[in-house]
């Protein structure tokens, strides 16, 4: 009987090794909670409506900022559920050397952060998120994500964040972002969980958050954005505002339920919420088109964009914000970050924000 199981472990690991190198050139990845993570790999077939889909198997939701993409959706022939402590015994990456970094936008940054204080002079914005990136010439190679990878699911026991990754032998992107935009259970169809993030401070200096009247502006702006746009939908709650602690940051995080008044689908909540001013601009007319000018000055790419899972076999729509990740392609990688700017902001201490948010990153990624 021992060595049966003993034999019946060893061609499951051995199948595990064929689906890691499958899965390993072209994939996608989500953590289901800090215990479980869902892989799929194999072919796949890009949807243009989540009403297209195969309910019985996951869907990952993989837009552009804009949410300009003709095909957002993605399902792969095959996947599995495999718990985070086997994974990273899996994966099993060699060492290798750290990526060397440059950040490239510091003039822009500062450029835009003062036409930013002239527009909230003349009342046409109260808040907008610019953000920089931090680039490599090191291309993504598989012992790179592999390391990636482990790190990644090594912070899911020590730290509220969700694992997110989807790529090919052209591009990808991977990341452990806290921030959700949606999470709507099958269970509780009526019931909808987002949150506010903004405010950020390092992690030795998260008591005087109650005495910063900046940040605490900058969160009751998102709070409001949130509720805003969410009144036509449904009943919106508050709860009680908290601390978010991470390895080297801390965020303030308000919860927020809402309460459908009627069904909806996954890309009109998409759209209701998407971009919140954690990410985005607001007021959210004038704000769009402040992002757009952005845009055309520094190209964002996913970053800040909605990351989703649909898997309704297993009661789960889940939608969250792509931040604190790398994206890659043939040129290099990058890695970026961005900051709540406000009246009170200083400009000193909104780039210190940013080069710990990119220090983050590589730390949470081994990059």
């Amino acid at each position: 009987m021992i060595l049966w199981v003993m034999i019946f472990k060893l061609i499951l690991q051995r199948n595990f090794v064929i689906i890691d190198q499958r899965f390993l050139k072209s994939g996608a990845i989500a953590s289901l909670s800090p215990d479980l993570i869902l892989l799929a790999f194999g072919s796949r077939q890009s949807y243009a409506s989540s009403k297209d889909l195969d309910l019985t198997m996951p869907a990952f939701y993989y837009p552009d900022f804009f949410l300009k993409s003709s095909f957002p959706w993605i399902q792969f022939s095959d996947w599995k559920i495999i718990e985070t402590k086997y994974l990273i015994k899996l994966l099993n990456p060699p060492a290798i050397l750290r990526p060397e970094w440059m950040i490239e936008n510091q003039f822009l940054f500062q450029e835009n952060f003062y036409q930013l204080k002239q527009l909230f002079e003349q009342k046409q914005l109260e808040k907008a998120v610019p953000y920089i990136f931090a680039h490599s010439h090191t291309k993504m190679t598989l012992n790179q994500l592999k390391t990636s990878l482990k790190k990644a699911l090594e912070q899911l026991s020590i730290s509220s964040v969700h694992l997110y990754g989807y790529w090919d032998n052209e591009k990808g992107i991977l990341g452990l972002t806290p921030e959700i935009l949606f999470e709507w259970n099958n269970q509780n169809t009526h019931l909808v969980k987002t949150m506010a993030l903004a405010g950020t401070k390092k992690l030795e200096n998260a008591n005087p958050f109650s005495l910063d009247r900046k940040e605490l502006f900058e969160h009751q702006v998102v709070v409001e954005g949130i509720c805003e746009s969410l009144a036509s939908l449904g009943k919106v709650s508050i709860g009680q505002r908290q601390l978010l602690q991470l390895p080297i940051l801390t965020h303030l995080m308000t919860p927020i339920e809402m309460s459908l008044y009627q069904p909806t689908s996954f890309e009109v909540l998409v759209r209701a919420l998407h971009p919140t001013p954690a990410l985005g601009a607001f007021p959210r007319q004038k704000g769009e088109e402040w992002l757009c000018h952005y845009q055309n000055q520094l190209d964002r790419n996913s970053f800040g964009a909605p990351v989703g899972l649909s898997f309704p076999e297993k009661g789960i729509k889940n939608c969250y914000v792509a931040i604190r990740n790398v994206q890659w392609n043939d040129q290099g990688m990058k890695i970026g970050a961005g900051c709540g700017v406000v009246s009170e902001s200083r400009l000193d201490q909104e780039w210190e924000e940013l080069c710990l948010k990119l220090q983050a990153v590589k730390n949470g990624l081994d990059l």
